[in-house]
């Protein structure tokens, strides 16, 4: 098992998470139905959730070539450190971009809403 291998099964638990996210903020804005009625554009963090978990769990090898670094070859099953952090701050910005989403679409439709 080469190193993007590793990796591609590391993506798809992380299609897992954003999969279980997106069924439990669907859930939680279900549960506040005055907010869900007048605000349906809240549901587009679920579905950016579920979108970005389809397409990760569709295609981990596509997605960890191009998170590994390009010296790395097919066959190589070492990872240095340098290169296993350079895949972690990766991720780790992918996680925290998805999770600023709570925080910019709720302002984005409170101005649209002009509340």
């Amino acid at each position: 098992m080469n190193m993007r291998e590793i990796l591609s099964i590391g993506i798809r638990i992380f299609a897992i998470l954003l999969f279980l996210e997106a069924i439990s903020t669907t859930l939680s804005f279900l549960s506040m139905r005055d907010i869900a009625r007048e605000n349906t554009e809240l549901f587009v963090v679920s579905g950016i959730y579920f979108v970005v978990a389809c397409v990760a769990w569709k295609f981990p090898l596509t997605i960890a070539k191009k998170l590994t670094p390009s010296d790395v070859g097919e066959g190589a099953t070492s990872i240095s450190a340098f290169d296993l952090s350079r895949v972690g701050i990766a991720l780790l910005s992918l996680n925290l971009i998805i999770d600023s989403l709570w925080s910019v679409i709720p302002a984005i439709v409170m101005l649209k809403g002009g509340l």
